[in-house]
């Protein structure tokens, strides 16, 4: 095999190799989550600004409840759902003490308020185009635009893969370390050439 063929055919296996999605080898992570502040009331819920953030959700359809949150695309098509507990709603003790201090009797207590605040963490699909609030009853009490959220995260990583449209990190690095390697190769051959006498 000559000179010539053998820079041509590492250079297409370091092609193949970096042409990996650029930062895949680093292990990135791009797990992202939305924040999402409701005041959740008897006449509905409001939501305070929503904001993605790189992160992880907590397990979601464990918990019970009579609200059921829905991840919806652009479409109004369902991505994920899953229930929560009404955030008025609290549970204690309460203790019944003798005249010397000491307690007879402890029972439980469930207390409702008007209104409550309460923080959602939600995962990220890169399909997400809206949060949806339902009711005991199924009625949906809030429809949250998140497309807001998406395009302020962009604008502060636009090298985020789900920012690129891609679905994958850049790969300008890449390309521009081949290029960089085939110069250098094919300046190498040509010098090498011309070292021997020959044409190139």
């Amino acid at each position: 095999m000559n000179m010539k063929m053998q820079i041509i055919i590492t250079a297409l296996a370091v092609l193949v190799l970096v042409m990996v999605p650029a930062g895949a080898a680093e292990g990135t992570d791009y797990t992202k989550v939305f924040i999402i502040p409701l005041s959740v009331s008897d006449t509905g819920a409001v939501a305070g600004e929503v904001s993605l953030e790189y992160g992880y959700s907590p397990t979601l359809g464990l918990q019970s409840g009579p609200f059921r949150g829905e991840l919806a695309d652009a479409k109004g098509t369902a991505l994920t759902s899953f229930a929560i507990w009404d955030p008025r709603v609290s549970f204690g003790d309460s203790l019944v003490k003798r005249a010397d201090g000491t307690v007879s009797k402890v029972s439980g207590v469930l207390e409702k308020k008007e209104e409550a605040d309460v923080t959602l963490v939600v995962p990220f699909f890169p399909a997400s185009g809206s949060f949806n609030l339902y009711n005991g009853n199924g009625t949906r009490v809030a429809s949250i635009d998140l497309t807001p959220a998406i395009r302020r995260f962009c604008a502060v990583n636009p090298k985020d893969p789900d920012c690129t449209g891609t679905g994958f990190p850049p790969l300008l690095p890449a390309l521009a370390g081949v290029f960089v390697f085939l110069a250098a190769a094919g300046a190498g051959w040509y010098f090498l050439k011309m070292k021997k006498g020959g044409s190139p």
